[in-house]
């Protein structure tokens, strides 16, 4: 009689509460929390407002306090640090369910979860909010997963080239923009003296006025970014999903870099165990002080890289204000 053999399927199951890494259920806590207060101006004043004082809000006391604040330690950082969370995520979720004997179904759970990340992401981005996350974190989770192999040094230098490439294309942009404000400069020159502008001249005229129109909108074009908000609902999503397509529909390598590099990151330093060290509690129940160190560790980690897009982000704000944008609140 031939013998019969059973084959034994795991199935991946929830994470215990044993498995969770409180160090990274901290860090990651803390991102959500500063993306939240980052939002808060994003989602409920004019978009401009993010990025200038002088739109909503008021340039002076407290509000201009309110805004560097928010902006140097809290704008990007903490997508930063939730991205590197991410990819640490993705690194776990495989290779725990590897360990279990899953096999390839450690690859089925891990895309079926992300697929599902980009659904949401889709509906929260046309029916809820443009400025929704889920959908980019989703795109790229789709290419971590071959990337689960290779070495934490060549993720890492994989990272450091993306930032690299990133603050050159940053740098570019800058020189790009002056460029642009030398030839308005000219052109208004021109046409005081009456001399007929030149094609270039004309091109820079319409670039800098849809400038100042992004960072800087008059009344009018205020009025109506928030004019579809006082109709229907479905207007609303007409509106957003007009802006959700253009976002989306976007080359990602242009925007992705500073996610992606994160995610790099963040599955490298899963791999040398970085994250591993949990969060105790002490006798009181709360967290011990001295159980802290990977945290501030991750902390420390992300000070340069978080200075550098700081400074970045701030110079666009002091050439405008350099090249008379304030004249044109």
């Amino acid at each position: 009689m031939q013998d019969l053999q059973t084959e034994v399927i795991t199935y991946p199951a929830p994470v215990s509460s044993a498995e969770r890494i409180s160090s990274m259920d901290v860090v990651r806590g803390a991102a959500l929390l500063g993306i939240a207060l980052m939002n808060i101006v994003f989602s409920g004043l004019p978009m401009a407002a993010d990025w200038n004082p002088k739109v909503a809000g008021g340039v002076t006391g407290l509000n201009l306090t309110a805004f560097f604040v928010q902006y140097i330690f809290f704008d990007g950082k903490m997508r930063g640090i939730f991205s590197l969370m991410f990819g640490a995520g993705s690194y776990y979720l495989i290779t725990r369910n590897e360990s279990r004997g899953a096999g390839i179904r450690a690859a089925e759970v891990y895309y079926r979860r992300t697929l599902w990340l980009m659904l949401f992401g889709l509906i929260h981005a046309y029916l809820i909010w443009h400025g929704d996350i889920l959908y980019p974190y989703a795109l790229l989770g789709l290419i971590l997963f071959p990337l689960q192999s290779l070495r934490p040094r060549t993720l890492l230098i994989a990272a450091a080239v993306l930032i690299l490439l990133m603050t050159g294309g940053q740098i570019r942009q800058g020189f790009q923009l002056r460029k642009t404000h030398d030839l308005v400069m000219q052109a208004e020159k021109a046409t005081a003296e009456h001399k007929p502008l030149t094609d270039e001249q004309k091109e820079a005229q319409k670039t800098w006025e849809d400038q100042r129109k992004y960072f800087n909108p008059s009344a009018e074009d205020l009025r109506k970014e928030a004019e579809p908000y006082r109709g229907s609902y479905w207007k609303l999503v007409a509106k957003r999903a007009g802006i959700v397509f253009q976002w989306h529909s976007s080359p990602f390598y242009k925007s992705g870099w500073d996610m992606l590099s994160m995610m790099l990151v963040g599955i490298a330093f899963a791999k040398l165990e970085f994250l591993r060290r949990n969060i105790h509690t002490d006798s009181t129940g709360g967290c011990s002080p001295w159980d802290m160190v990977s945290v501030c560790r991750l902390m420390r980690y992300r000070r340069g890289y978080l200075t550098g897009r700081t400074l970045n982000h701030c110079k666009r704000y002091l050439l405008s204000a350099r090249t008379r944008w304030a004249g044109w609140a």
